[in-house]
This record gives C-alpha cells, sequence and structure tokens, in this order.
C-alpha cells in the first residue's frame, strides 16, 4: 500500500477518533451539565415562586388578624345589637337631633357577615362634621355607603340620612364587645383640623360672600374703662354683637379675630386675611378673595 494512503488512512481514522471523542464528551459531561444547569435554574424559579406565595400568605394572615381585632363581635345578633347602639350613642354625643338607627336583619352565612344600618338625624354642619370625624376615628369594620345632606330652609340645620355597613367576621377576637383600636384613616388626628369645613358653608343661601353682606360694623363706643369697644349687627336678624379687641366675633361661617379698633374702623384677621373695616362696611369688604 502506498505511503500517500497510509497517511490519509491514518487522518481518517484520527479524524474519527476525534469525532467519536467529541460526541461521547458532550454526551456524558456536557449535556448531563447543560441539563442539571437547566434542572437547577427551574428548581430556583419554583423556590422563587413558592416563598413569593408563602410571602403572600403571611402578609395575608396578619392583615386577617388585624381584620379580625377590628370585625363587630363574631356573635351576630350582639354584633346587631352593640353597633347599632354604638351608633346612637355617637349621634347623641356630637349633638344630633331627633337621631334614629334602623337595621336590617342580620345575615349569618358565610365567615364575612355585613350588616347594613340606616342613621337619620338633623344637626348643625359643625355637629355633622364632628360625628364624621369620630365615626373615621374609631377603628371598627365599617364604611359609610351613601350619604345624603339636605339643608333645611328656616334653619341652620341639616337633615341627614346614612347608610353604614359594619363587618362580622367569624374568626373575631371578640365574640360580644367592639373593639377600641383606633383607625388611621383620618389625615389628621385633631378636630380643629377640619374647621375649615365650617367656614366655607357651601349649604348657605347665596354662599360666604352674602353672608358676609349681612355682618355689619355699625358702631364704635367706650365701656366704663374706657376701652373702645365695636358693634356687629347682624342684618337678617336684627341683632348685634359687641366685641373687644383681641377677641372674636362668634359666627359659623368665618373666622373673625379683632386685632385693633380705632374711632372709625376696625382692624380685623378674617381666615388669616388681615383687613381694615370702617364704619358702615359690612365684613365682605375684608372677606378673602
Amino acid at each position: 500500500m502506498p505511503r500517500r494512503q497510509q497517511i490519509l488512512i491514518l487522518a481518517l481514522g484520527a479524524m474519527g477518533l476525534l469525532f467519536a471523542a467529541d460526541f461521547a464528551f458532550r454526551r456524558l459531561f456536557e449535556q448531563p451539565r447543560d441539563a442539571r444547569r437547566n434542572e437547577n435554574l427551574a428548581l430556583q424559579g419554583r423556590l422563587a415562586k413558592a416563598t413569593e406565595q408563602l410571602d403572600a400568605a403571611a402578609q395575608a394572615a396578619q392583615r386577617l388578624e388585624e381584620l379580625e381585632q377590628r370585625s363587630l363581635p363574631r356573635d351576630l345578633q350582639l354584633a346587631h345589637s352593640r353597633y347599632q347602639s354604638w351608633l346612637l350613642t355617637l349621634a347623641e354625643q356630637t349633638g344630633l337631633k331627633n337621631a334614629s338607627v334602623n337595621a336590617n336583619a342580620p345575615n349569618g352565612r358565610g365567615t364575612i357577615r355585613s350588616l347594613i344600618f340606616s342613621l337619620r338625624g338633623r344637626g348643625t354642619l359643625a355637629q355633622v362634621t364632628d360625628f364624621l370625624f369620630q365615626f373615621y376615628r374609631a377603628g371598627h369594620l365599617q364604611k359609610i355607603q351613601s350619604l345624603t345632606l339636605t339643608p333645611s330652609p328656616s334653619s341652620r340645620l341639616i337633615e341627614l340620612g346614612f347608610t353604614i355597613e359594619g363587618l362580622s367576621l367569624q374568626g373575631a377576637t371578640r365574640a360580644d364587645s367592639l373593639t377600641e383600636l383606633p383607625s388611621q384613616r383620618l389625615a389628621s388626628a385633631e378636630l380643629a383640623d377640619y374647621q375649615p369645613i365650617l367656614r366655607r358653608d357651601l349649604f348657605t343661601a347665596g354662599g360666604r360672600e352674602l353672608q358676609a353682606r349681612q355682618i355689619m360694623l355699625t358702631a364704635i363706643t367706650y365701656d366704663a374703662q374706657g376701652n373702645l369697644e365695636a358693634w356687629f349687627r347682624q342684618r337678617a336678624s336684627g341683632t348685634s354683637q359687641l366685641v373687644s379687641a383681641g377677641e372674636t366675633l362668634p359666627n359659623s361661617l368665618f373666622e373673625v379675630h379683632v386685632l385693633k379698633i380705632t374711632d372709625a374702623a376696625v382692624q380685623l384677621d378674617v381666615d388669616g386675611s388681615t383687613g381694615i373695616l370702617k364704619l358702615g362696611q359690612s365684613l365682605d369688604q375684608v372677606l378673602p378673595k
């Protein structure tokens, strides 16, 4: 056999061995390695998903525990009576007149039981604001589904109607009493921070400016000690109010502080805006625009 043929045969044999070795390497090492790598990635993905699900379950369990602490009593009849009594007491404490609370028959089905109450009464805007403040400060599982406010044409009282939903959970921590936990839903924990609502009375006929025109500086006099006093007259009622420097003019729509009194004018702070009111002028002259 010629030498060239021998060399070719040897070269072909060597190439065959290389291909066989490469095939064996891929089959015996690389493929198992890649399979293990893919399996590890899949296991890591399943582990991450399982961890996420466990975290979500733990958060849900914690949230459920918090809700159970705020739930109405788990005894449905007691939940009905205790919460109805609480609503009525709250209405009376905030000064609402002719308050009444009615409730639908409690529904005992399921783990979450809904109780619907209707509250009606009459009150000033200040009393309604106080009621809403106290309601949302309480930590019960409750919400106002609807609210109707109807101003009375003959007085400053407002006819009001609430539809309120309370929830009783079967896993509630209390069987016969309401929670005493406070709520965190309010933007401020101070009722005073909600007083601007009263000075922007949307139910007053004609609005604030027309009402301000009803308050006029009619006189400036001296008291027995020689101190100046200002007389403000309510045109609608015909009544007059006497105010000294440093005092506040009684009014539910405006926050009026008397800063200084001279023989012919009064310096006022009205809702944070300072102005001079002369004799014969009405309060709208210094009302913030």
